[in-house]
């Protein structure tokens, strides 16, 4: 029979683990946080030691196998379709590697729980590095400023359909009273120069400037 120490030993290290995952995902704003993963973590470790040992004559691994798939449902709620990109693919592929984490620490196999969480976060390190220079190399940051007037979004958007450029994101900010700012996030095609999709975009009536 396993020993109240050793339950709490099993459960602290599952939220250790499963905190390891989660804090990478909090500093990246991402939809699970810390508190998810930790608490899929320890959730997943505490019913590994009910299946175990609460039940002796039971099969130990009727109930953790649920939760196997059982996790998916949250890991579901992570996933957002915008447009034609899904967001939260990693979140919810984390949150279901914290459960199998979980069920590790709960079974006593610390080493296979921590290398994974380990293994995990330099794969979230590095991935995300490589994304972000690769998007920072795919995409151009532009800024309109302008004398406040209507029509000008249509005229950007018409622009970009000419040049066949992909607007990704656009934020619209106040300057002063007559003063507006348009922060553009573009994917310029290689048919395509920067430089005359920057002289286009100036040439827009009340365009005071564009970097």
């Amino acid at each position: 029979m396993i020993t109240n120490q050793e339950i709490l030993i099993r459960l602290l290290m599952a939220v250790a683990f499963g905190g390891i995952i989660g804090f990478e995902r909090e500093i990246n704003r991402r939809p699970a946080g810390f508190r998810t993963h930790v608490l899929v973590s320890m959730g997943a470790a505490l019913i590994m030691i009910i299946s175990a040992y609460a039940y002796p004559n039971a099969e130990p691994t009727r109930m953790a196998a649920q939760v196997v798939s059982g996790v998916g449902f949250l890991g579901a709620g992570t996933i957002i379709f915008s447009g034609d990109k899904i967001k939260g693919l990693t979140t919810a592929a984390s949150i279901w590697l914290c459960a199998a984490i979980g069920l590790a620490s709960g079974a006593g196999f610390y080493f296979a729980a921590g290398a994974a969480s380990v293994l995990a976060l330099v794969i979230l390190l590095v991935a995300g590095a490589v994304e972000r220079f690769s998007e920072k190399k795919k995409y151009k940051h532009i800024r309109l400023t302008f004398h406040e007037r209507t029509g000008l979004i249509g005229d950007i958007g018409q622009i970009a359909k000419m040049l066949n450029v992909l607007i990704k994101d656009i934020h619209m900010s106040q300057g002063d009273e007559t003063v507006c700012m348009v922060d553009l996030v573009v994917e310029v095609p290689p048919n395509t120069s920067y430089s005359m999709l920057v002289l286009e975009l100036s040439k827009i009536e009340s365009v005071i400037e564009v970097v």
